[in-house]
């Protein structure tokens, strides 16, 4: 996949959404010399953030329409520090990984980003889209994957 963020639509914005936004604000090098906004790279200028009360998300909702705000996709790493061990990567239907944790089995397919959970008997409880570690989350809270 070769972007590694997205837009995310008004829906996708809850209280415990991890997220990034634009921001413009002072920086400084590693010497305390300011950087004027011109010559700093763009990266720099992304911060992460987490929606932890109700008014954050009207704040969210402007930066939506000017493309301040963006979520980064789903990945490995993320799915790795839920408590999720690796397994294999593989290439059947596009790049996949296959993780376990307790009794479920989850794979991710990146480039479609799609996703499938399975019991320890090979049963499917879910299969669906996924873009992010919000969704993903969500998906393990409903099957009350712990």
């Amino acid at each position: 996949m070769e972007n590694k963020y997205f837009v995310p639509d008004i829906e996708d914005l809850h209280i415990g959404v991890v997220y990034e936004y634009y921001d413009q604000g002072l920086q400084f090098d590693d010497h305390g010399k300011f950087i004027p906004d011109e010559i700093r790279d763009d990266e720099f200028m992304w911060r992460g953030g987490i929606i932890k009360y109700p008014s954050d998300l009207l704040h969210l909702s402007i930066r939506l329409d000017k493309n301040t705000l963006r979520i980064p996709y789903l990945t490995k790493e993320q799915v790795e520090a839920e408590g999720w061990v690796f397994h294999k990567q593989g290439n059947i239907g596009g790049i996949f990984y296959l993780l376990f944790k307790n009794s479920f089995r989850v794979t991710i397919w990146i480039d479609s980003l799609e996703i499938e959970f399975e019991e320890s008997e090979g049963n499917t409880i879910f299969y669906g889209k996924c873009k992010d570690i919000n969704t993903f989350r969500k998906i393990c809270k409903l099957l009350n994957i712990k």
